[in-house]
């Protein structure tokens, strides 16, 4: 099955215990290959760090070890959170189906990775200003304190700021929209990795903060569209 080994390609690189520079070549050959912009990798972190405290606090209610991020999951997690960070900012997004020509990784396993993520984190992906903020400075400090090269990365003016806002509110209310339907149409009501096949169709340029009136009031001020 082609697929079946695509995404076991190589079990004993997945088994091994991930180091900084191996962390940092993964995201970095993803990075380049996707053409996203230097805020996703910024974007992509806090994604990261969302889904480690939904893991940690999920096994505190459960009373279980908390799994987390650990040798098997680490590049599906990392993979889905520069996809998702890529389809919020960037103008012309790769969606999954391109993650999957590049990737390991078959079209379905990353539909299914992509909805398990956005289900375990609530569909929350929203960003706000604040926290773009605290996670620049906090990696750049930490990059700087630790000897490491600073992955690409860019602090954002007001403008971008707002609209980093308004992008990631429409992409969490399209993908709940998504996943509600999904359940509809699954006999017995169960959901499915469908994946959320979108590009963003408005240019960050053209997203202007008064638009956050409008997405208020129930009108998206970036479209996407499904591939």
């Amino acid at each position: 099955n082609q697929n079946s080994d695509r995404i076991a390609y190589n079990p004993r690189l997945r088994a091994a215990r991930p180091s900084v520079a191996m962390i940092a070549q993964y995201l970095n050959n993803m990075f380049i290959t996707a053409q996203c912009s230097e805020e996703c990798n910024i974007i992509c972190l806090i994604y990261v760090d969302r889904i480690l405290n939904c893991c940690k606090h999920r096994a505190q209610e459960l009373g279980k070890p908390n799994c987390g991020i650990n040798s098997d999951n680490w590049r599906g997690v990392l993979m889905t959170s520069m996809l998702l960070a890529s389809k919020v900012w960037d103008d012309l997004s790769m969606v999954n189906e391109d993650f999957s020509i590049f990737m390991p990784y078959s079209l379905n396993q990353i539909n299914a990775w992509e909805i398990h993520f956005l289900s375990c984190v609530g569909f929350n992906v929203r960003v706000s200003a604040s926290e773009y903020a605290k996670y620049y400075f906090e990696l750049r400090n930490d990059c700087q304190q630790w000897g490491e090269e600073l992955p690409p990365m860019r602090e954002l003016n007001m403008k971008q700021a707002a609209q980093l806002e308004i992008l990631s509110s429409c992409m969490e209310q399209r993908a709940k929209d998504m996943h509600m339907q999904s359940i509809e149409q699954t006999p017995g009501g169960k959901t499915i990795g469908m994946g959320i096949m979108l590009r963003r169709t408005k240019s960050c340029a053209d997203c202007a903060p008064d638009d956050e009136a409008h997405h208020v009031a129930g009108s998206s001020p970036a479209r996407y569209v499904i591939d």
